[in-house]
């Protein structure tokens, strides 16, 4: 199993974090939904490896999704930087 975390802040503008974002995480079929803290900061732990696919939202911002390849013992990170509406 693998570890992922990520870190999201609150605008290519900006470089505060943005805490209480939805992170969801598709897993072929099933989503699985995170907040980041008031670091914007969020962990999903135990992923087996494998392509997800993640969607980054916020009330008053743009949301993105991106698609993550998860190797077995590696973790990864990502800064994902949302644009205001």
């Amino acid at each position: 199993m693998t570890t992922i975390v990520e870190r999201e802040t609150a605008s290519e503008e900006e470089t505060e974090a943005l805490a209480g974002a939805q992170v969801v995480l598709r897993v072929n079929n099933v989503r699985k939904f995170y907040t980041t803290n008031r670091n914007g900061d969020y962990t999903i732990k135990d992923l087996p490896a494998g392509r997800y696919t993640v969607r980054y939202q916020a009330k008053g911002y743009r949301s993105q999704t991106i698609t993550i390849r998860v190797k077995t013992g590696v973790a990864v990170t990502r800064d994902v930087n949302l644009r205001t509406r």
